[in-house]
């Protein structure tokens, strides 16, 4: 049991290090926009907290320290609670996306994001794409300019996607409200957030299994040393 924990512990001192860090990546990008960037702050401490709490583990098991061992499992404990919680509301919060992107804008979670394509990210005016609207010529949508801007056949208020007219024959999408990263619905933000969600879920999900072998090996041992001692003495 000692070198089983030891090996663990091993472990669990990459699995801490590689928690941190994938915490602190997902902290500025991507997947933790609509105000869930906490749980990847929480994915940072716990990370931390588990790298610190596997050099208690294997050195308590090497030397046989009840008191290190009560101090693991009180600390992987912690971890193991933590991590639920943050998988729990991992999975709860894609059920309320829909709601907390009505209240925001979905082209700022968007640029935030980086995602792919996005355009009209800058926060300086006269470095983003003014907004001409965009009429139908045979088929093809092209922006429109300042003979027909102000015409019955150009709608205001929208931009071409895809200006080029062999990509307007194979993407759903060709125009788009004006605003930030109009090549992005909601419905396409929302479902990628949602999707980020529910991997840190899983994720946490997974270091729980861990963390309960993990822990339930110190009890094991700490029993162990405990029952030798006393029937020792």
């Amino acid at each position: 049991m000692k070198n089983m924990l030891t090996i663990i512990n091993i472990i669990f001192t990459f699995i801490g290090l590689a928690i941190a860090v994938f915490g602190a990546f997902m902290s500025k990008h991507q997947d933790m926009e609509a105000g869930n960037e906490w749980i990847a702050y929480t994915f940072v401490a716990v990370g931390g907290f588990l790298f610190v709490m596997s050099m208690f583990g294997i050195i308590g098991s090497r030397s046989k320290s009840r008191s290190l061992l009560m101090i693991y499992i009180i600390g992987v404990f912690f971890c193991l609670f933590t991590l639920f919680v943050c998988g729990f509301c991992a999975f709860i919060f894609t059920d309320t996306l829909s709601r907390k992107f009505e209240q925001m804008d979905v082209g700022e979670i968007a640029c935030s994001a980086n995602l792919k394509s996005c355009s009209n990210c800058s926060t300086i005016d006269s470095e983003r794409v003014k907004c001409y609207g965009v009429y139908q010529n045979n088929g093809v949508w092209t922006e429109c300019n300042d003979s027909n801007t102000n015409s019955d056949m150009c709608k205001q208020g929208l931009t071409v996607i895809h200006k080029n007219p062999t990509d307007q024959t194979y993407f759903k999408v060709d125009i788009a409200p004006c605003g930030r990263c109009p090549q992005w619905t909601k419905d396409d933000v929302e479902g990628f957030v949602e999707n980020g969600l529910q991997f840190i879920g899983l994720l946490a999900v997974l270091v729980c299994l861990f963390l309960i072998v993990g822990m339930a090996g110190a009890i094991i041992l700490y029993r162990s040393l405990k029952g030798y001692q006393t029937d020792s003495i």
